[in-house]
């Protein structure tokens, strides 16, 4: 998985999508600039904004660079641009020449969803993504919040990463979630306990 985490991140364009890039970038640790002549969009006060046309010497020192304009020209040398200069881009309106292609998704806690439709349409795949989220069993972000504790301990008390496995496999067996679903979550988490502490003991025998 690509790492945004202090990168810099140019944005040409200061439209909607360029705003939801912006918003999703910023949450992945990226430092965002926007670039577009008008800005009329709120853009998170982490962003620097510079009211300007787009120049190629807007991609210096720029990890990477997303074409958000309205005009399919100035989006297609942006991308000319980077690939000159060896720096990864994306298109908005080019998703097929883009090096990285953002999902719809949406984080719920520990699960994130995520869908693409390889660029065909982009309202599709949130219509789908949003659909998904309606339907997901509350069950999965129990399973996961019981579990977690558990698998930081697994890490630092049992060094057999094929025993660790074990465990979190049987964690989350369909005997095991069939707890969870029909006797709730407190019978779940003691029946994960239990796992826990047996393979415990037998790691260390």
């Amino acid at each position: 998985m690509l790492s945004f985490n202090n990168k810099a991140v140019t944005i040409i364009g200061a439209g909607p999508i360029a705003l939801r890039r912006a918003k999703l970038l910023i949450t992945s640790g990226a430092k965002i600039t926007i670039i577009a002549p008008t800005i009329k969009n709120q853009f998170p006060p982490q962003s620097r904004i510079i009211q300007k046309s787009y120049d190629k010497e807007d991609l210096a020192d720029t990890f990477m660079v997303i074409a958000a304009t309205n005009n399919l020209a100035i989006n297609q040398q942006i991308i000319d641009d980077a690939a000159d200069l060896n720096i990864l881009a994306s298109s908005t309106s080019a998703p097929n020449e883009s090096d990285i292609q953002f999902l719809a998704h949406q984080s719920l806690d520990s699960i994130t969803l995520a869908v693409h439709t390889q660029g065909i349409s982009a309202s599709i795949a949130t219509q789908i993504r949003d659909q998904f989220v309606q339907k997901l069993p509350h069950y999965w972000q129990q399973a996961l919040t019981v579990i977690k504790p558990l698998r930081k301990q697994l890490q630092a008390e049992l060094k057999n990463p094929t025993q660790r496995n074990q465990i979190l496999k049987s964690l989350a067996s369909q005997s095991s979630l069939t707890i969870l679903k029909e006797q709730g979550i407190e019978a779940y988490q003691k029946h994960c306990l239990s796992l826990y502490d047996k393979a415990i003991k037998q790691g260390v025998n």
